[in-house]
């Protein structure tokens, strides 16, 4: 959105605001600034440029064209400057451009310095209108009349044709539809001014319109097809207007802007759309067939030739503008080649609607046309200004190219939309800010911003919502707007900490998304399979029996003839073409659905088939990349073993869980996590005949997590919070010795049941076999940390829990102290 400085002015008396709060204030009220311009629409304006007097014009020789002139300039001073141009002479009085001014030269603004022209001295410029960029003549130099008396300063003697404005490039947030025009702007900062500097005597000043009356009747009506896509259509006649070029101020702001000008009437439209927000289109009255004007939807694969002479096919979507016969214009977005205001136009008709976004978003978006009116009507327009934006136009129209009303404002309002109305507690804002808004500084505030206040019931308010403001909906929405203008630095801290705990689970989806995101980060890559496959691999490597197989009735291709069972074989050929393309380390996973027949005869599809959601996971390779610092080692199963065990304890809360050893048809070394009785993963090394057949020759790890299963517990496991230890733990190291057969999760449940309420950790960090010992005995060195909640562990104390430990070891699985 751009703003300029010198309209914001005009909405606010008396204006007291320096540039410097303007830009503070419109970044604290959330219309954050991208760029200031300081723009002039003659760069330089003219400084350094005066009028003088050619006192002496003398020819180069070796020249045909060049000439040494003497001009007077005043103040006793005379410049030598050479010139060209072939209506130079004695007595006249010209335009100098001295040194340090820009002129415009080959297109281009330079910035004038003295310099030798064929062995002459050159000290400035006899300049050209378009030199000068006051015009686009450069038949010759500019002469001025004789009265205009030397020494003037161009800035003063051309001051009407100089224009200077600051112009801010705001990011406007979809949200805020009320701050696409100046208007809207303009309101915040006047609301933000007033409150931030007490400023009382300010006033806000809505730009002036006149009463609507026809000195004629030209026929015209307007039929809506479609209300849900057009509520309100409204227009109006004005018959003789005079289409010509615009005066210069509106030329002015129009370039300012980056805008175009066209014609006086089209560029009053533009202007109307900047000041005020609501777009407007105005067509030619005489190509409007029928005098009907009718909002509707055309058929599909309609041709229309659009404004910039492009011809595109309509789709069914499209909402149009037609008369009678054809169509005229696409609504909201752009007008038609054929139906638009020319220097030839003698009557005119101002278009004022209401456009629902969505049609106008889902057009823009469909043929790529993105105009400023589009810009508007995407994000939603005031529906209750559109008769005064009309009689705006019309005071501008009949200014800048005469005419008479020819018209009431006519409307079809085929659906009434009606202001939002907010009832709301200030002590409830109050309490969510951290704020102290008295009543009356809310209300002023919220009068400033053009909410209509209904009732005013103690600490309970009712206001209605300025249309404009269609974000606004519920009371969190007005906080925002108090504090807003108030500002957020006003917000007084506060020593009381407060802390929001999730009051819900998220949902299965948003759950699966965590996970997800988790494994990224742990440097996983998502991947996504088919879940169709071949059934070659599952007859060579069956998963289960033939029956629960669910086949493909009419197969596209033999290559996706059943649905997956295992999510397993999909990895392993993304693995393959990975590692053939020389990725050697590789993390993957993917979340998907495997499906089995259950039974065969039954009826019901959810008894006859099994849908299950797995989320699997596949390692090979690496651990971390080549490094000079760290060892290169190989992937085991104890990596995946921790990636799983690391998802289920921040899934489950830290709650223990078992594991236990299984057979499975695709894994050696295989086990399973369980958790109640209840199955949360199964994890393994993809055995080696499956890998040669996939053609790969290093590990593979994989697990599956059941992710149906894991929710349940999920959704019923409560969040613990804990206060941390205030007492110091206590570590002491065993070193064991134990036969071959006995696994750590034996022994760490032995430790674990024999003292159960002083173990924080048991941790296992050495294995050792070999020299020195049996060959059916292995060595743990393991750790284990006390911890009491009440008091310090006394030496004592420990010694007895570690006595303790070691005879229930000795007692129940035969293990011994290493010696």
């Amino acid at each position: 959105m751009i703003v300029s400085l010198n309209l914001i002015k005009q909405f606010i008396n008396p204006w007291q605001v320096s540039n410097e709060e303007v830009y503070d204030i419109l970044n604290s009220v959330g219309l954050e600034v991208e760029q200031e311009i300081e723009y002039e629409n003659i760069p330089g304006l003219l400084n350094h440029i005066v009028v003088g007097e050619v006192s002496s014009v003398e020819k180069i020789e070796g020249t045909d064209h060049l000439h040494k002139t003497l001009v007077n300039i005043g103040n006793g001073l005379t410049k030598t400057i050479v010139c060209g141009a072939p209506n130079v002479a004695i007595g006249q009085k010209v335009v100098v451009a001295l040194d340090g001014a820009l002129v415009k030269i080959n297109n281009e603004w330079i910035k004038l310095k003295k310099t030798k022209i064929r062995g002459v001295q050159s000290e400035g410029m006899i300049c050209a209108e378009d030199e000068l960029g006051i015009g686009e003549s450069h038949e010759g130099i500019l002469v001025l009349p004789n009265n205009i008396p030397i020494g003037e300063k161009a800035n003063l003697l051309f001051k009407d044709l100089l224009y200077q404005d600051l112009i801010y490039q705001i990011a406007l947030t979809p949200n805020r539809a009320d701050a696409a025009s100046h208007l809207g702007v303009a309101r915040d900062i006047y609301a933000a001014f007033k409150q931030r500097y007490q400023q009382k005597e300010m006033i806000f000043i809505t730009p002036e319109v006149i009463d609507i009356k026809p000195s004629k009747y030209l026929p015209i009506s307007i039929e809506i097809k479609n209300p849900e896509a057009c509520p309100k259509y409204c227009g109006i006649v004005i018959d003789n207007v005079k289409v010509k070029d615009s005066p210069s101020w509106l030329k002015n702001y129009l370039n300012a802007w980056g805008m175009k000008s066209i014609n006086n009437i089209v560029d009053i439209s533009q202007y109307i759309m900047m000041e005020i927000g609501q777009p407007l289109h105005i067509f030619d009255y005489d190509k409007i067939i029928g005098n009907k004007l009718i909002i509707k939807n055309v058929e599909k694969g309609t041709k229309f030739k659009f404004l910039d002479g492009i011809e595109r096919e309509l789709s069914e979507g499209d909402l149009m503008i037609c008369n009678t016969d054809e169509p005229m214009c696409m609504a909201g977005i752009m007008g038609g080649m054929y139906s638009g205001v020319t220097y030839t136009t003698k009557s005119i008709f101002i278009e004022s609607a209401y456009f629902d976004p969505t049609y106008i978003r889902r057009s823009a978006r469909r043929h790529n046309l993105h105009t400023e009116a589009a810009y508007r009507y995407e994000r939603g327009v005031d529906y209750s200004i559109l008769e005064y934006a009309i009689k705006r136009a019309a005071k501008l129209i009949l200014e800048v190219a005469g005419g008479e009303i020819a018209s009431d404002i006519v409307c079809d309002i085929a659906k009434l939309i009606k202001p939002t109305i907010i009832t709301f507690s200030l002590n409830n804002i109050n309490k969510f800010l951290s704020t102290n808004i008295i009543k009356d500084n809310a209300k002023r505030i919220l009068h400033d911003l053009n909410f209509n206040l209904l009732d005013d019931d103690g600490d309970i308010l009712t206001v209605e919502v300025p249309m404009a403001k269609v974000d606004v909906k519920q009371s969190v929405d007005i906080a925002e707007e108090l504090i807003r203008i108030i500002g957020f630095d006003k917000i007084e801290s506060s020593k009381r900490a407060n802390f929001f705990m999730q009051p819900y689970k998220p949902s299965f989806h948003s759950f699966i998304y965590n996970l997800s995101i988790k494994l990224k980060a742990e440097g996983f890559t998502e991947i996504m399979n088919n879940s169709m496959e071949s059934d070659k691999v599952y007859n060579k490597f069956p998963f289960f029996a033939d029956e629960q197989y669910i086949k493909v009735l009419n197969p596209i291709s033999n290559e996706l003839n059943i649905l997956r069972p295992s999510l397993m074989f999909g990895g392993l050929k993304t693995l393959i073409y990975n590692l053939n393309r020389k990725q050697k380390n590789l993390f993957l996973f993917e979340v998907g659905k495997v499906y089995k027949r259950n039974k065969s005869d039954a009826i019901d599809v959810k008894e006859k088939f099994e849908e299950q959601l797995q989320l699997a996971i596949w390692m090979t390779g690496t651990l971390f990349p080549e490094n000079w610092k760290r060892p290169n080692d190989k992937i085991d199963l104890f990596d995946i073993k921790a990636i799983v065990e690391n998802i289920l304890k921040h899934t489950l809360n830290n709650n223990l869980h078992d594991i236990k050893e299984v057979e499975h048809n695709f894994l050696l070394n295989s086990f399973q996590f369980i958790y109640d009785n209840d199955v949360l993963s199964t994890v393994g090394e993809v055995r080696k005949d499956i890998l040669r057949y996939f053609d790969i020759q290093d590990q593979v790890f994989y697990a599956e997590i059941y992710l149906e299963t894991l929710y349940d517990l999920f959704k019923q496991n409560k969040i613990k919070y804990t206060e941390p230890n205030k007492f110091p733990i206590v570590r002491r190291d065993l070193s064991l010795l134990l036969n071959k057969n006995i696994t750590f999760k034996q022994v760490k449940d032995v430790i674990y049941e024999t003292v159960p309420k002083c173990i924080k950790a048991v941790n296992l960090f050495d294995v050792y076999e070999g020299k020195n010992l049996p060959d059916d005995k292995i060595s743990y060195a393991i750790s284990i940390i006390f911890e009491k909640k009440q008091a310090t562990f006394t030496d004592e104390e420990i010694d007895n829990l570690m006595k303790k430990i070691i005879e229930a070891l000795n007692s129940q699985l035969g293990i011994v102290l290493r010696g």
